[in-house]
This record gives structure tokens, C-alpha cells and sequence, in this order.
């Protein structure tokens, strides 16, 4: 059985990515097991752990490459420790093919530890991977940790597989481009997609979590035409059938 490892802005990510590789997979006719590294259910309350962009960031440096400057505030006897903890590390314990990082690249603007992201010299996509390259500290091989940029977010597949005649479309005029969309979440709301009143705006309604198994059934069910449409989606999916 194939595994791969996973670590996502937040649980919403974790669902649909799990459908979509599990149905990747089927179509091989071969089982796969997606590892949840970060986030996780706490296993006191029963509820997921906070996590969002940072929460990335936090768990690339905790386990990507370490310098002797890095860790040079720690105790000399636990510098040893640190320096071995890695990603790589994880994959061998967990026998593990490959190494998933989602994340959405609609935060591109707050990344402050590398250069303020300018989108009329840089795509959003391209200034995150930059990004988690500088949380890693190294540039891994492709074939081995794939990382699922989004852009802006990964609903961006959900309006995927909408039929192009649907009202959340309205005043698009083809062609366009789905992954170039940042209003994506008021479209999903005009297709009728569950939303509520947050901090006096509407927004798409993300909680329980739960709510994003059936979302990442519905992405699976379409997954030919969703890859055709968001270049993220068919990256992801191409990682997975190597």
C-alpha cells in the first residue's frame, strides 16, 4: 500500500484531499493511506487543532532543514535531537512514498520572512512555493514532497464542478480562468452553497468541518473535469499517479 503524508491549512483541506487521492488511487486499482500529519483531532476535545498558513510555516521549520545557527539557543546535548528532526525522518518512519503541503495562496500578501510578494512580477502560486522552499530550508526533489498550491483556494475546485451554466458564473465571459477567481467563495454562495454572517459579512459556512466529506466526494465524482480546469488539482493528481 502506498502512503503519503499530509499537512494542510486546516481540516476543510484534509477531507477533500483524502477523497481525491482515494479516488486517484482507485482508478490504479491500489489501496493508498493519507497520513494527517498537521492539523490534528486533539485527542482530549475531540476537535481539530488550530493551524491556517501559519501553522504550515510553524511545522516546515520545525521539520525541514536546520543550520547550526538555528539551533544554536538550544541545549548542546539537545542539538543532536533537533538536527534530525526532519520530514524525511517522518516518511521513513512512516514508510511513506511521498510528502503532501497544501496550502492556499491567497495569503501570498501576509508572508513577511521573504520578500513582500508583488503580483506584477510574481504569480501568488509561484511566491508561495518560494515560500515553503525558505520554511524548508532546501528545495526537495519533486517526485518525492509535492506541493498543493492552490490559488486562491482549494473551494476553487468545488466551483469546478459546477455545470458552466450555473448562476455562480453569470458574468464571466469565456474563456476564463476558475484558478484566477478571488471572489470564488461569494460565487460558491450564489450557487447556493450554505453560508452565514461573520463579523457582519457572509461567508461561506465551513464548519463543522464535516461538512467538506461530501464537498471532497463531490470533487472525486469530477475529478476529470476539475483537473482540466485547475491546474493545482491536476499537479496534485499527477503527483499521486507517479
Amino acid at each position: 500500500m502506498d502512503k503519503y503524508l499530509l499537512v494542510c491549512e486546516g481540516p476543510t483541506d484534509t477531507y477533500v484531499i483524502k477523497r481525491l487521492a482515494s479516488k486517484i488511487y482507485e482508478e490504479l486499482g491500489k489501496p493508498v493511506e493519507i497520513i494527517a500529519l498537521a492539523p490534528q483531532i486533539d485527542a482530549t476535545t475531540g476537535t481539530w487543532e488550530r493551524h491556517g498558513w501559519s501553522g504550515v510555516r510553524n511545522w516546515c521549520k520545525k521539520f525541514g532543514v536546520k543550520t547550526p545557527k538555528d539551533i544554536a539557543a538550544v541545549h548542546p546535548n539537545l542539538r543532536p535531537l533537533l538536527a534530525r528532526q526532519s520530514w524525511r525522518a517522518l516518511m521513513a518512519i512512516r514508510g511513506a512514498k511521498g510528502l503532501i503541503i497544501q496550502i492556499d495562496s491567497d495569503i501570498a500578501e501576509q508572508i513577511k520572512d521573504i520578500p513582500i510578494f508583488n503580483p506584477a512580477v510574481q504569480h501568488r502560486r509561484d511566491h508561495c512555493e518560494d515560500a515553503l522552499h525558505h520554511w524548508l530550508n532546501e528545495r526537495p526533489s519533486k517526485n518525492t514532497v509535492h506541493f498543493a498550491i492552490t490559488s486562491f483556494a482549494i473551494e476553487t475546485w468545488l466551483l469546478a464542478t459546477l455545470d458552466p451554466t450555473n448562476v455562480a458564473f453569470a458574468n464571466l465571459t469565456a474563456p476564463y480562468n476558475l484558478e484566477d477567481l478571488s471572489d470564488w467563495e461569494d460565487r460558491l454562495i450564489a450557487a447556493g452553497f450554505k453560508a452565514h454572517k461573520k463579523d457582519g459579512a457572509t461567508r461561506l459556512l465551513k464548519s463543522p468541518s464535516e461538512r467538506y466529506e461530501p464537498y471532497g466526494e463531490q470533487i472525486a465524482n469530477n475529478a476529470v473535469t476539475v483537473r482540466q480546469k485547475c491546474a493545482s488539482a491536476e499537479s496534485l493528481c499527477s503527483f499521486l499517479e507517479l
